[in-house]
């Protein structure tokens, strides 16, 4: 298995993170992931709650990623599994949120199996993705919390 982890700072609170984690029509306004597919998601929750087994799907130009949860408890640990690229497999990710005087902190960790020939390239690929993720829901949170 390869690993990758990431970690942020965010002044706002963990149940701002978590509210923007569950919520799957929040991605799209945080992340670099694209617009949500809702033709290929399941069991979204109309009201931004999703549960465990609930499956996002985002769109990026061609390219379709699909993320399933796996496991949540409320606020401090949201993990799921992957797919959006072939050379990726049995991917699965936590994102685990911890309370500290003045924010949350944000662990972002990964596992996931390649080919020998893309390990490389994978393991930077991930690391960049998965940092800016983290950055940009810290960013994102952070100008939601200042408008509060």
């Amino acid at each position: 298995m390869l690993h990758y982890a990431v970690s942020a700072f965010s002044t706002a609170p963990r149940e701002a993170i978590w509210a923007l984690l569950v919520d799957a029509e929040s991605w799209p306004r945080w992340s670099s992931l694209g617009e949500l597919d809702r033709e290929r998601s399941a069991n979204l929750d109309p009201a931004g709650r999703d549960q465990v087994g609930a499956v996002r799907a985002f769109r990026k130009g061609k390219n379709v990623s699909r993320e399933q949860i796996t496991e949540l408890r409320e606020p401090a640990l949201f993990a799921y599994e992957a797919e959006f690229l072939p050379v990726i497999r049995d991917y699965r990710a936590r994102v685990e949120l911890t309370p500290t005087n003045g924010g949350t902190l944000i662990h972002w960790r990964g596992q996931y199996t390649a080919p020998w020939w893309a390990r490389w390239f994978t393991q930077r690929f991930l690391q960049r993705l998965v940092q800016k993720l983290a950055d940009d829901l810290v960013a994102h949170a952070g100008q939601q919390n200042s408008r509060m």
